[in-house]
């Protein structure tokens, strides 16, 4: 992303790969200056500490109008063209740390932007920009105010934020919990990437569970993005073990806790690299009554070359070293699982390709694990954030009937009427998801 100054300068959103062109993990895109006529390129935010987010920044008289990643949310920054690698904390915040902004606009000294919050998935805001802002709740310019936003289901809860001492520091993480008393079973939810978070938004995945009566509890361990570069980087050549310390320290805190939680009926879930770091900690820790591996990085030597992000992923997480990668590998440690797992995946992921999962799922089975499959024809990676509507929605209730038949004893599953009443049988149905156990 760029925009030009003048007709010799350029403001830049980008990463520099300053060990080499591969040099990509834990990078925090970050705001430059370009000079055409001398070549020279100026930083304006800082590498360690400053991640801008993928909304094009703007230019506001002689500052930069961007968004950021910060711990859990996304804010909008001003930052001044003659910025030099500025810190986080030397940022001048123009909305909250809990607002996950996704794009936004200038007309004059009037911004709007979009986004989400805690109490609401889709929010519009308004900002009023004038000289810098010491206190934004002191000022009358610079104040952040939403403006609109569009209602959360009635039965959605408010996650309670956590901050857990770590063996690295803190960690950022949330309990939600259905109305009631309990006790509450309760799933440890596990994001992607790695280099991702979770935020304080409002976020489908745990109002289902929820609203199911499952309490859910989520973390951005070391790895996740949103924090700084060595934060990122603290899971390269060791792609599971930090990262499990830090969601497990998490669980056992509410555990330890809240009485209203059920330490005995615990189930575990992620996808992508949370489906990685799933099939790693059943591995490991045998707690768990059951688990499911979504669209899971499984294999990391069979990833090389049959992934659309390249090869160079698996170089730089796993590195290259044959007894590296078996030590990272969550089919080298099948073997070591004891727990009852869903695997779930889409036919069409290229990201992480099906062979992933139907490698993992056939060492479950030659290890004696209770272990069932669903593969979602024509889906991809996205299935869960943009597949079809009905796939998305099938996508739940086989996670909530695996919920409920593992840990709470019920089961959700429709009568064969019910899945496939008589006037529904035309082409379409072929697309209803496959299964096997």
């Amino acid at each position: 992303m760029h925009r030009w100054l003048d007709e010799d300068t350029v403001l830049l959103l980008g990463n520099a790969l300053t060990r080499d062109e591969l040099d990509f993990v834990g990078q925090m895109p970050g705001l430059f200056i370009h000079d055409v006529s001398t070549g020279s390129t100026r930083r304006l935010s800082d590498p360690e500490t400053v991640a801008l987010a993928g909304v094009p920044p703007q230019v506001h008289g002689r500052t930069v109008i961007a968004a950021v990643d910060a711990d859990g949310a996304t804010r909008i920054v001003r930052i001044g063209l003659d910025a030099a690698e500025i810190a986080f904390d030397e940022l001048e915040f123009l909305t909250d740390d809990t607002t996950v902004v996704n794009g936004f606009d200038l007309d004059g000294d009037t911004l709007v932007f979009t986004g989400s919050t805690p109490q609401s998935p889709a929010v519009l805001g308004r900002i009023t920009l004038g000289e810098r802002v010491e206190s934004l709740a002191a000022s009358a310019t610079g104040v952040s105010a939403i403006v609109k936003e569009h209602p959360a289901p009635a039965n959605s809860v408010l996650p309670q934020v956590l901050r857990v001492p770590g063996v690295s520091g803190t960690i950022t993480g949330w309990l939600a919990k259905p109305v009631g008393d309990g006790p509450f079973p309760v799933i440890l939810n596990i994001h992607g990437g790695p280099f991702a978070q979770y935020t304080h938004s409002w976020f489908d995945e745990t109002q289902v569970l929820t609203s199911a009566g499952y309490a859910v509890v989520f973390s951005n361990p070391r790895g996740s993005g949103g924090r700084t570069r060595s934060w990122g980087t603290a899971v390269q050549g060791d792609m599971a073990a930090p990262a499990m310390s830090d969601v497990l320290v998490v669980l056992d805190h509410v555990l330890d806790t809240d009485p209203s939680l059920d330490r005995d009926r615990l189930g575990i879930q992620g996808g992508s690299y949370g489906g990685y770091l799933t099939a790693m900690t059943i591995a490991a820790d045998h707690r768990f009554r059951a688990a499911i591996v979504e669209r899971g990085y499984l294999d990391p030597d069979s990833f090389v070359g049959t992934s659309d992000i390249g090869r160079f992923f698996t170089e730089e997480y796993t590195s290259r070293s044959r007894e590296a990668i078996e030590r990272q590998s969550p089919l080298a440690h099948a073997p070591q699982v004891g727990t009852p797992t869903l695997v779930m995946h889409s036919e069409l992921d290229l990201r992480c390709p099906l062979e992933q999962a139907q490698q993992y799922y056939a060492a479950l089975q030659r290890a004696g694990v209770d272990t069932e499959m669903l593969i979602f024809p024509g889906e991809n990676h996205e299935l869960s954030r943009a597949g079809q509507p009905r796939h998305r929605r099938q996508r739940f209730e086989a996670i909530l009937d695996w919920w409920d038949r593992r840990l709470s004893g019920g089961d959700r599953t429709q009568s064969e009427d019910e899945r496939h009443p008589p006037e529904a049988a035309d082409p379409e149905a072929a697309s209803a998801p496959d299964s096997a156990s």
